[in-house]
């Protein structure tokens, strides 16, 4: 990964209130791009047209979720507009106060 994609991805984890992880998750312990106390994050950036979400990057998702009792989030950075979050709506009332802390300094 780039230098430009691996800074991105840092500043976005960390506007979203996560830890970055460092690699995107390469080591054994901390897996995705991301981690909060409650969440698990994993993003897929571009500048380009669109991004292509595999099912197999879902799948490995929520299975590092259930295996570190988190609640995964697929984060969309469709650079440099939009930025948009995905997650199962059985989650929706925890998602919503995650979201509420991390933005309430906006108010």
């Amino acid at each position: 990964m780039s230098k430009k994609w691996s800074k991105r991805e840092d500043e976005v984890m960390i506007e979203l209130g996560l830890k970055p992880t460092k690699q995107s998750g390469a080591g054994w312990l901390e897996k995705e791009d991301g981690h909060g106390e409650e969440i698990i994050a994993q993003l897929k950036s571009t500048e380009g047209k669109g991004i292509t979400v595999r099912r197999d990057d879902v799948k490995s998702l929520f299975y590092n979720a259930a295996v570190s009792h988190k609640i995964p989030v697929f984060v969309i950075d469709l650079m440099p507009s939009y930025l948009l979050v995905a997650f199962s709506p059985e989650n929706y009332k925890e998602i919503y106060e995650w979201l509420k802390e991390v933005y309430a300094n906006e108010e």
